[in-house]
């Protein structure tokens, strides 16, 4: 489908004498990178967009950090950014093409006393407008009465 939508691309092109180009938003999972063909997404397409963020979220069992920089000292050493931008160039992709896109929204853990520690899903309670998924403004609303924490480990 990528090549036949490059080559209409192309095909306008030659009539417009513009240049149109193709991106692609890309799973960060690594059995999910395993799965494409890179190199030939690569070839294909201008931009490969990597989904850096959902990382971890109240469906795992502790608490995580949406999109950590590096690994966070605990769980699975390949969900971060730096994981998904190597294994993507692992797989073949070219530096040159990689775009990292992060959610401007957090991830909310009921009940949770820091990170790697269990929790009760979504915190909804004090989250309630979002559904549990605060969203950047309504961060922001109520930063004055948040504690920020930097994680060292993680970059984050």
């Amino acid at each position: 489908m990528l090549n036949e939508l490059r080559a209409k691309l192309d095909a306008l092109g030659q009539e417009t004498g513009k240049y149109y180009g193709i991106t692609a938003a890309l799973p960060c999972g690594p059995s999910h990178i395993a799965n494409l063909d890179v190199p030939h997404l690569s070839n294909v397409l201008d931009e490969l967009l990597l989904m850096a963020y959902d990382l971890h979220g109240a469906w795992d069992p502790v608490t995580g950090v949406n999109a950590p920089l590096y690994y966070q000292g605990f769980g699975d050493m390949n969900f971060s950014v730096d994981s998904c931008v190597q294994n993507s160039k692992n797989g073949g992709a070219p530096s040159n093409k990689i775009s990292v896109g992060l959610g401007f929204y957090g991830r909310s853990f009921a009940y949770a006393t820091g990170l790697n520690q269990p929790h009760q899903g979504a915190d909804i309670n004090n989250w309630f407008a979002d559904d549990g998924l605060p969203q950047y403004f309504n961060i922001l609303d109520r930063s004055d009465d948040m504690t920020i924490v930097r994680h060292d480990i993680s970059k984050t």
